[in-house]
C-alpha cells in the first residue's frame, strides 16, 4: 500500500515475465539495444532489519551465475556458490529508486557482470526459483 493513493494498492503485473519481455522488446525496437530487464519489488529477509529488493521477473540475461568449480582467492574450488545477479542488481537499483517519495521508476545499470540470453523471460525468471525442499529457510517456511 505504499506509494499509492489512500484506499489503493499496487499489484504486480498479472504476468511479470511477459511484462519484462515486452519492455525488453520495446527498448530493442526503439534503441536497437540488447539489454537485460529486471522487474523488482521490495521485500524483507529473515532476521535482517530493513527492506531490500528482489527480482520478480527478468528478461534478456541469465539471472544466476554459476561459480561452482571456479577458484577462490586462494585457489580452492568453490563448491556451492551460485550468484543471484538479478536480485543483487535489483537491490542496487532500489537504493537509487528509493522506497518513499523519490519518484524514480527505473534505473539504467551499465557494465553489469551479466550474460545476455535469448531464452524466454518465463524460463529466465523460473531459473531464479528453487524447490521449497532445497530452500535454506525450509524449516521456517513450514510454519507459514
Amino acid at each position: 500500500q505504499s506509494n499509492v493513493p489512500t484506499n489503493s494498492i499496487a499489484l504486480w503485473p498479472e504476468n511479470p515475465a511477459k511484462s519484462a519481455e515486452r519492455i525488453k522488446k520495446l527498448i530493442k525496437k526503439e534503441f536497437n539495444a540488447n539489454v537485460g530487464i529486471i522487474l523488482s519489488d521490495s521485500h524483507c529477509l529473515p532476521l535482517r532489519l530493513g527492506t531490500t529488493a528482489v527480482a520478480i521477473a527478468i528478461a534478456g540475461f541469465l539471472g544466476v551465475i554459476d561459480l561452482r568449480n571456479k577458484a577462490d582467492l586462494f585457489g580452492r574450488k568453490l563448491k556451492i556458490t551460485l550468484t543471484n545477479v538479478a536480485d543483487q542488481l535489483a537491490s542496487a537499483a532500489n537504493i537509487l529508486m528509493g522506497e518513499a517519495s523519490e519518484h524514480i521508476p527505473a534505473v539504467l545499470v551499465k557494465d553489469a557482470p551479466i550474460k545476455l540470453s535469448s531464452k524466454s523471460a518465463k524460463k529466465l525468471t523460473r531459473a531464479l526459483i528453487i524447490p521449497r525442499n532445497e530452500c535454506l529457510f525450509r524449516e521456517y517456511n513450514k510454519k507459514i
